[in-house]
């Protein structure tokens, strides 16, 4: 195995369970259908990486791929996809990290008789993911107002390093275990 430097890109629902809760079960059902697709569909139309990995959570997707290996900007690619599901009324938190990742190397896959799909070494971009949607999720203790980063699209400040970009201006920091997250746009 050998380590190598990633992107991770989780896109999750925001808020999935006062939604189960709101609906029926057929459009419920419908509702993370629809979520899939406007996913799949972005994913096919516009591609994000030459060799990409992807783990669904059931309430998220997660993206994962070597740095070099983007087609597109990523911070790009990922407000396009929010932007999709805003508009199906999907609420939902986007994140993107950068750390590394331990892969098999390609001479060692060959050698496996059995190829698990979806399995994933230590990875610290989805580590980092989990965690800063986990502080975006409102917080539900009391009668009170929810609490949480809410929705949007969180860049972490490795990641915006990482792809060699530069924010025009500073946002608030956001810290999450040994990480800063910027929210990038509403």
């Amino acid at each position: 195995m050998i380590d190598e430097n990633a992107f991770g890109l989780l896109v999750a629902h925001y808020d999935l369970e006062a939604i189960e809760y709101d609906l029926e079960p057929g459009p419920f059902l419908e509702h993370l259908a629809r979520f899939s697709l406007l996913v799949e569909e972005k994913l096919k139309v516009d591609v994000l990486a030459s060799s990409l990995r992807q783990l669904e959570l059931g309430h998220a997707s997660y993206f994962e791929f070597a740095d070099g290996d983007q087609v597109a900007n990523p911070i790009v690619w990922a407000r396009e996809l929010r932007a999709k599901l805003i508009e199906a009324d999907i609420p939902n938190i986007c994140v993107l990290t950068a750390g590394g990742r331990w892969v098999t190397e390609a001479k060692d896959v060959a050698q496996q008789a059995v190829c698990i799909k979806n399995a994933f070494g230590p990875s610290e971009p989805l580590r980092k993911a989990l965690a800063a949607e986990a502080h975006a999720q409102p917080t539900h203790f009391d009668d009170s107002e929810p609490s949480g980063w809410g929705p949007g699209l969180y860049i972490e400040k490795e990641a915006i390093e990482q792809a060699h970009k530069s924010l025009k201006n500073a946002p608030t920091a956001l810290p999450v275990l040994s990480s800063v997250f910027y929210r990038i746009g509403g």
